[in-house]
Parts: C-alpha cells; sequence; structure tokens
C-alpha cells in the first residue's frame, strides 16, 4: 500500500502533480485507491504501476490530457495490467513500505 508521499519518493513525482492526476484521472485511478484513516489516500500496487506509466509519459513530454487518453486506451485494450515497463521500475525503485513513523511508546502508556 502506498500514500500519495509514498508514490511521490518512489516515482519522483511531485505531491501537487499526484493529486493533479487524481482531480483529472479519477475514473482510471479509482479502483486503485481508498481512503484510509483521517481520509488519507492509500494507493494499492496497481496504483503504484499506473503512476509508474505516468511518470514514464510526463517524462516523455506528453500533457496530463495526453496521457488519461493513453492510460484509457490501454484500459480499452486490457494493456494496464502488463507490467512491462513497470517491472523495470519496480526493479530500480525501492517504495518506501512503511511511510508512516510510528512511535511504540505512545501504545505503551
Amino acid at each position: 500500500m502506498f500514500t500519495v508521499e509514498a508514490l511521490s519518493n518512489a516515482t519522483g513525482l511531485t505531491i501537487p502533480y499526484i493529486r493533479k492526476c487524481l482531480k483529472s484521472m479519477d475514473s482510471i485511478l479509482k479502483p486503485h485507491y481508498k481512503k484510509g484513516e483521517f481520509n488519507r489516500i492509500i494507493f494499492d500496487q496497481s496504483g503504484y504501476v499506473i503512476f509508474l506509466k505516468i511518470k514514464q509519459m510526463k517524462d516523455q513530454g506528453l500533457l496530463m490530457g495526453k496521457i488519461k487518453a493513453n492510460l484509457e486506451q490501454q484500459l480499452r485494450d486490457g494493456k494496464t495490467t502488463t507490467i512491462d515497463y513497470a517491472t523495470e521500475c519496480i526493479n530500480t525503485i525501492e517504495p518506501p513500505l512503511n511511510s508512516m513513523s510510528f512511535d511504540l511508546s505512545i501504545v505503551k502508556s
């Protein structure tokens, strides 16, 4: 599970850009995230892969509208579940698995 902050750290995309993606591509991303504690957005592994693809397209110079159109086309073609480029990135980028710090002394008290 990945928070917005963890996605930002893992992909190099800024937090505002990820939030902009959420607004403009909600129909694509909605199945891949849920709201956690304190309304925090938490993405699953598929959401992470989608953001790796978004990063790749952004690095190629595509704007948000074109990125959205490409992702929608991949959804129609059934290609979003293939992990071609994403597998390379997962092997080279180590996302923080637990991005939330936790103080055990609070639990003990």
